[in-house]
């Protein structure tokens, strides 16, 4: 065979070649997923809110539970907890603590607190900047945050939070004209928090 028509058919072999390794590697980038917008989002991105319905607590569950009564709520809470003498803890952020109430049992503690609200903190962003807890969003990403209803107040909510003594707490916020409540047990109590919270009511 003449060296010319080697030539030609290496040539037209390459080119073959070179042309079914292109379609190939177009049809791979096409078939690449694309990346999420959402990975560029901030952190609260990761969150995921749902809707919950705290247990109602009919009057025969609350007939022995005892009444807290404050300057700025009042709540009905069972028998098996008692109040805990415990001074408002203040902070740069919150200067001044305005009403706090902690109950305890065997199980842990559950503490409300009532403060002015310094920061301007909307409910969308109050979870870790509250007056009793605070922590960052990396403490809360990827869980699963519960909205509520407060005595017509919206509220957010979030279990198992690796913070406090126990490393294990709940936490929840809501704000109420210029005055900002949080909500903690530690350990988590949720039966008991939720229907805690059904009987709690503004003061103003």
């Amino acid at each position: 065979m003449r060296k010319g028509s080697i030539i030609i058919i290496l040539t037209i072999a390459l080119a073959v070649v070179i042309g079914v390794v292109g379609v190939l590697g177009y049809q791979k980038f096409l078939a690449k997923p694309k990346t999420s917008e959402t990975a560029n989002q901030p952190v609260n991105s990761t969150f995921e809110e749902t809707k919950a319905s705290p247990v109602q607590s009919g009057s025969s569950e609350t007939a022995n539970w005892k009444t807290y009564t404050g300057k700025y709520f009042s709540i009905k809470y069972p028998p098996d907890f008692s109040i805990q003498s415990v001074p408002p803890v203040t902070s740069p952020e919150y200067p001044e603590v305005l009403d706090t109430l902690t109950l305890r049992n065997k199980n842990g503690f559950i503490a409300i607190s009532a403060a002015k609200n310094y920061q301007n903190l909307t409910i969308s962003n109050a979870l870790g900047k509250g007056p009793h807890s605070r922590y960052g969003d990396e403490f809360i990403q990827g869980k699963q945050i519960s909205v509520f209803t407060i005595d017509g107040t919206e509220a957010k909510g979030i279990n198992d939070l690796p913070i406090g003594a126990s490393g294990n707490s709940s936490d929840l916020v809501f704000i109420k004209a210029d005055k900002i409540y949080e909500v903690v047990s530690e350990p988590p109590q949720v039966n008991t928090v939720t229907s805690i919270l059904n009987t709690f009511k503004f003061a103003n």
